[in-house]
């Protein structure tokens, strides 16, 4: 908090209320939650292979423990825009970044790909 303070200091009051307002509104949560669960290889259905195969290219790994969040496999914000756009691309759906955090494993993402698609 202090080096937080220490870059506000000086700063307009009108842009601090902004700041502030802004941070208010979003949940504090720290670091990404650790969601290294048991599930099943088959977890995610028809998806689950494909959506693992895009996260090793993009992470850039042979191997991959697929009950692992995103980040904890190595991943940043900046690799999860890539993932974005590279689900956008091989399944036509618009899977938004707020998906992404809240579905962090290939499971949950590869069920939620599914549930895009549903008719």
């Amino acid at each position: 908090m202090e080096g937080f303070l220490e870059v506000i200091a000086g700063r307009p009051e009108e842009k601090l209320s902004a700041l502030v307002c802004v941070c208010a509104k979003r949940p504090v949560t720290g670091a990404p939650a650790r969601r290294h669960t048991e599930q099943p290889e088959n977890a995610g259905g028809t998806y689950h292979s494909e959506i693992a195969d895009i996260w090793k290219r993009i992470l850039g790994v042979a191997q991959l423990d697929s009950r692992l969040s995103f980040f904890e496999a190595g991943g940043h914000s900046l690799l999860l825009f890539q993932l974005q756009a590279e689900i956008r691309h091989r399944y036509g759906v618009d899977i938004e970044l707020v998906d992404l955090f809240d579905s962090p494993t290939v499971a949950l993402q590869a069920q939620r790909v599914e549930a895009l698609l549903a008719p």
